[in-house]
């Protein structure tokens, strides 16, 4: 009997544990699905999936006509009590992936910072109201303060 008490306390306390996993990653849930951009400059198309209970997987492609101008992959991660967004740039950083904490989040926006790396320092996700998603990426850029945003639609 005692055995089976132990039992159903040590599976009660990984349930809240994964439970608590998931509350940290839910103000993020509303990102995951296929985004995209289209403009005379190409297609710029950013995909998330969940991969398990403390990962979001990304993949962001910017393809012009035939050629693929960028590639990074990207990952939302859970760890201990933070959730940090790593980027992978093909060709970038010695195709190591750059870290950016998350120092803000809400119902319909996520702040992601670096303040050492070149740039972006921040980066910005923030729902819409038309089925769609906002990406800052602001920061200095050789001495100058620089900022970029990205309109796309769930597609």
């Amino acid at each position: 009997m005692k055995k089976l008490a132990f039992i159903g306390l040590l599976l009660a306390l990984l349930s809240c544990k994964n439970e608590a996993v998931n509350q940290k990653l839910n103000p993020a849930q509303w990102i995951l699905g296929t985004w995209e951009l289209k403009n005379e400059k190409g297609i710029l198309t950013e995909t998330w999936v969940r991969q398990n209970d403390s990962t979001f997987a990304g993949t962001c492609y910017f393809i012009n006509v035939k050629d693929t101008l960028h590639k990074e992959t990207i990952r939302l991660e859970h760890r201990a009590d933070s959730i940090t967004y790593f980027a992978k740039v093909i060709g970038q950083n010695n195709d190591k992936s750059i870290p950016f904490k998350l120092t803000t989040a809400s119902i319909d926006s996520l702040i992601f910072e670096n303040p050492a790396h070149d740039y972006p320092q921040k980066m910005v996700y923030q729902k819409n109201k038309t089925n769609g998603i906002i990406i800052t990426l602001s920061g200095q850029l050789q001495g100058k303060q620089r900022s970029e945003k990205y309109k796309l639609t769930k597609q």
